[in-house]
């Protein structure tokens, strides 16, 4: 899947699989995305401010350097030390 620079802004994705997508400089802000799994996923620049991210899956990224999730909501999120 390839969303490098796609904007998704409020799009309602819950439990979309991303898994090894393409997201850089993506902006998601105030997007649905509960339990959406992002394993293996390039989240470098991606935009999540005030995204709904319940129960999501952020292991394994590779690369996600100045992701922002200012004001996300995080609860229950599954995530690793990535880089």
């Amino acid at each position: 899947t390839h969303l490098a620079g796609a904007s998704l802004r409020g799009a309602l994705l819950a439990s979309a699989n991303l898994q090894g997508a393409n997201l850089q400089g993506a902006n998601f802000s105030g997007a649905e995305l509960t339990e959406t799994d992002f394993t293996g996923a390039v989240l470098t620049d991606v935009d999540f401010s005030r995204a709904l991210m319940r129960r999501a899956k952020i292991f394994s990224v590779q690369e996600g350097a100045r992701a922002i999730f200012d004001g996300a909501d995080l609860r229950d999120a599954q995530m690793t030390d990535n880089e």
